[in-house]
């Protein structure tokens, strides 16, 4: 016994589908996984500016002189990174002078378009 004419061809017509859905699926999936790249990326940022928030917090407790007298509120001209390299000849001024720069420099060099103000 032979199939109609009209019959014919069906299943290549379902093959058809199954490839179209399968496509649309894979669009789907790769999508996601884009997206999923970009939230990891933006959580790494905001972890790592968490981080140099906190270090900054822990430099403001640890110069209490400083911050009463507003050293780390203004804004410095091009303040230096080496400023105090030892503890023993360092004010409280030139202390809060070398962990604002030092701190500047983290945020320009590990965020993008990285700046901060205290």
């Amino acid at each position: 016994m032979t199939a109609p004419c009209r019959a014919r061809g069906v299943v290549l017509f379902e093959a058809m589908v199954a490839l179209l859905l399968l496509s649309v699926a894979a669009l789907g999936y790769a999508g996601l996984q884009l997206r999923a790249l970009r939230e990891g990326a933006t959580t790494m940022w905001d972890t790592q500016a968490l981080l140099l928030a906190s270090e900054m917090a822990d430099s403001l407790r640890a110069n209490v002189l400083a911050v009463r007298a507003g050293q780390f509120d203004a804004p410095r001209a091009a303040p230096q990174v080496g400023v105090c390299a030892d503890a023993a000849g360092c004010t409280p001024a030139l202390m809060a002078q070398a962990d604002l720069a030092q701190w500047r420099l983290a945020l320009s060099r590990l965020l993008p378009s990285g700046s901060g103000v205290v």
